[in-house]
């Protein structure tokens, strides 16, 4: 095993790429570096039951998520 995330309620979607880690929960987002799995940012959000987000590159160094 690399390593073992645990969230508190129903994982909805994920996202990833080569830098990043995006876990939706209906009520939160988890953020997480993928190069060492560290957590970076947990964002609250409006509830979102069906886990939808949008990621889209923005420049080679960062990126953007849309929600509704």
């Amino acid at each position: 095993m690399i390593c073992e995330l645990l969230f508190p309620s129903s994982i909805l979607a994920v996202k990833l790429n080569r830098k990043m880690l995006i876990i939706l929960l209906e009520n939160e987002i988890y953020i997480y570096d993928i190069s060492n799995m560290r957590l970076q940012h947990v964002i609250e959000t409006t509830p979102n039951p069906e886990g939808t987000c949008y990621r889209h590159l923005s420049t080679p160094r960062h990126t953007g998520l849309t929600l509704p």
